[in-house]
């Protein structure tokens, strides 16, 4: 009888710890996570050459771009590789970039790295001079 208890005991152990070894590893793809910039190569590799942020700002009537300045950029990357959500803020005068601005975004894809094989959606937010 102890055996048939201690193989018992056993089992249940040997069970249990691969239900919680397996338990951590495992992303939800549901919760998007944020990130900054210098991450998103863990996640995600661009598949076209990286996103040119200058071509997102408005032209004056004269045709020149705004000014140089920082800009607080965000954006998620979903478990399809696709560009979404994206806002851009001037960090000296709060302007907002318009949401119009952004309908070429949608060219840009992302494809997933081997450590990103649930393909995990992220926010990357990052600041960058033009």
């Amino acid at each position: 009888m102890p055996k048939i208890a201690s193989l018992l005991a056993t089992m249940i152990f040997v069970v249990l710890g691969n239900g919680c070894a397996n338990h951590g590893s495992s992303q939800n793809t549901n919760h998007i996570i944020d990130i900054d910039s210098s991450e998103i190569a863990y996640y995600w590799i661009a598949q076209e050459g990286l996103i040119n942020w200058q071509n997102f700002l408005p032209s004056s009537d004269n045709g020149e771009s705004w000014e140089s300045a920082n800009y607080n950029v965000s954006f998620v990357v979903d478990p399809q590789g696709k560009v979404q959500q994206v806002s851009m803020q001037n960090t000296m005068n709060g302007d907002r970039i318009a949401n119009d601005n952004f309908r070429e975004i949608s060219q840009y894809r992302f494809v997933p790295t081997a450590r990103n094989i649930t393909q995990q959606a992220v926010r990357v937010n990052s600041v960058v001079k033009l």
